[in-house]
């Protein structure tokens, strides 16, 4: 990040840092109108930790996991697959896993 008369800026817009939550869910959901799909990865984070003024909602947390995902992002299916994995938000799907925990193919 750039600094600017002593201020952090945002990398994606060049602005100063959002100073409350609103205002951060605002630049958030503007980037996700352009396809961002990092964008759905954080909003996806807020939900799932009920961080930046969001409440914890798991499936509302996979719902923009899966389309960061098909934006391109590998860490939104990465987190999907392991709400699956683990029955977060939705019935674990565990007919594929192996004894380790892993996926069989």
């Amino acid at each position: 990040m750039d600094m600017s008369e002593g201020k952090a800026l945002c990398a994606f817009c060049r602005t100063p840092l959002p100073n409350t939550d609103e205002e951060h869910i605002k630049r958030i959901k503007k980037l996700m109108d352009k396809g961002n799909a990092e964008a759905f990865q954080l909003l996806a984070g807020g939900y799932a930790n009920g961080t930046i003024g969001m409440e914890q909602d798991y499936q509302k947390c996979n719902e923009l996991n899966r389309q960061a995902g098909e934006l391109g992002s590998a860490a939104g299916y990465y987190n999907l697959g392991q709400a699956f994995r683990r029955g977060i938000g939705v019935e674990a799907d565990t007919k594929r896993l192996n004894t380790t925990g892993n996926l069989q193919q």
